[in-house]
């Protein structure tokens, strides 16, 4: 996913983006087992997920998948203590360039 995710930055195709980082995203959620938390997270991603567009134009999404390796790399050594500190740090950029914009 993220070398899908790294074609649809190359081609500009947000679209694509959006589509597999969602994929990205719900595959490690839904990993947890935890239907209450994609519960929560499903109905939050409902309500960002039409602002994600906005991110492309910034240049969010280079950074974005870097912080996908990051997160792959800490749950391929099984250090849920990065994986957590890495998705934060993922959603927590997002989060700041999407005020920015819509500020």
């Amino acid at each position: 996913l993220i070398d899908s995710m790294d074609e649809a930055i190359n081609a500009n195709n947000t679209h694509a983006f959006v589509r597999a980082n969602h994929d990205f995203h719900f595959t490690i959620y839904r990993a947890s087992g935890s239907a209450t938390l994609i519960a929560i997270i499903e109905e939050l991603w409902l309500q960002v997920s039409p602002y994600f567009h906005l991110l492309h134009s910034s240049g969010n999404y280079s950074q974005a998948n870097q912080q996908h390796r990051n997160i792959l790399q800490a749950l391929h050594q099984q250090d849920s203590t990065a994986a957590g500190a890495s998705i934060r740090a993922d959603i927590s950029a997002a989060a700041e360039v999407l005020l920015a914009l819509l500020d």
